[in-house]
């Protein structure tokens, strides 16, 4: 998993999360992804190994993608409030989350070496747009790129398991059970937990291995399928 350039001795895991923010995210699902940034927060505040290792930055996407927080060390970042807004579009949320992965870790500074990027996506619907989502998505996992990233993918409510496992490069998950707001907080949790078991299998300079933390019973894992 580890990819590195050639100096400094304190390499990074940047993290990026892709979450929609969709009309159908109002009201308490949205509210259920702001409430668990904080616990994220502090995770990387009390635990030194993360608080050294992780650079995350925070996607919406809805008709459009933006960027709510770039990469940056959260102890001293201030957390965005995400709020819902139009229809869902992978295709604008690939594309931007190639143009802030590659800006975010060259940000980082000439010779600072990086581990694998990897992106949590997480989605309750399908894509709703004119354009095409696959070729943003193939730029993205492209191997040429230096900067490529693994994804996870999580959905929920009325997300499609054959696009989640899609765009999912290592892991796709479909949460289980029918309250929106129990299962976004869930998967915000297991973003927390993985996000934090991930920087510990990268200490003292260690290869590291993607550990995506989930509790077997309120997940139905998903087959990773082939962009066509």
């Amino acid at each position: 998993m580890a990819q590195f350039a050639d100096t400094e001795s304190h390499p990074v895991f940047p993290v990026y999360l892709l979450t929609d923010v969709s009309y159908s995210m109002a009201g308490a699902p949205i509210a259920a992804v702001n409430a668990s940034l904080p616990e994220l927060k502090h995770v990387i505040d009390e635990d030194p190994m993360v608080g050294e290792l992780a650079r995350v930055c925070i996607l919406s996407f809805a008709e459009d993608a933006r960027v709510e927080l770039p990469l940056a060390d959260l102890q001293y970042a201030e957390l965005p409030l995400l709020e819902s807004r139009g229809n869902t579009n992978f295709a604008a949320a690939f594309a931007l989350a190639r143009t802030e992965i590659e800006a975010g870790i060259r940000a980082l500074g000439t010779g600072t070496r990086f581990y694998r990027p990897v992106v949590f996506f997480m989605s309750d619907g399908m894509h709703n747009a004119v354009e095409d989502w696959r070729d943003p998505l193939r730029a993205l996992i492209d191997r040429n790129w230096p900067f490529f990233p693994e994804i996870v993918s999580f959905g929920f409510g009325d997300a499609d398991a054959e696009a989640l496992g899609t765009i999912a490069s290592r892991y796709a998950f479909k949460a289980n059970g029918e309250d929106t707001t129990a299962q976004v907080r869930e998967i915000m949790s297991t973003l927390v937990r993985s996000i934090q078991r991930t920087s510990g299998s990268m200490g003292s300079g260690g290869q590291g291995e993607l550990v995506v933390d989930v509790e077997p019973s309120k997940y139905t894992p998903l087959p990773i399928l082939e962009v066509r």
